[in-house]
């Protein structure tokens, strides 16, 4: 399938890796990935934020804080952080890792 490109301004990375008897829920996201994500683990993994997610609880929106900004504006951040914690909420019977690569910031986004 062939789609029209986008405008992009930037792009991040999200994943979600589904908690097990082997750890818990993580998300990790980083607005130095992208399509680049392996790179940026391998040369600067510190730029890669990662949050243990308590199942219970789910992600709360003051993780925001420690999330790489995905914004031009208050508004774009919320819808992100809507975005972060439907896609926490995701399970499936056999995934253990989900990512969104790249999550893209078009310049039309106002």
């Amino acid at each position: 399938m062939v789609e029209e490109g986008l405008p992009i301004d930037r792009e991040f990375y999200f994943g979600h890796r589904a908690g097990s008897h082997f750890g818990p829920t993580v998300f990790m996201a980083s607005s130095a990935g992208g399509m680049d994500i392996e790179q940026v683990a391998a040369d600067t993994p510190e730029l890669i934020m990662k949050e243990t997610i308590d199942p219970a609880v789910g992600f709360r929106p003051f993780k925001r804080a420690s999330s790489p900004s995905v914004s031009a504006s208050r508004r774009t951040d919320w819808q992100a952080v809507k975005f972060m914690q439907a896609f926490t909420r995701l399970r499936t019977a056999d995934a253990s890792l989900m990512e969104i690569n790249p999550f893209l910031l078009t310049t039309d986004i106002g």
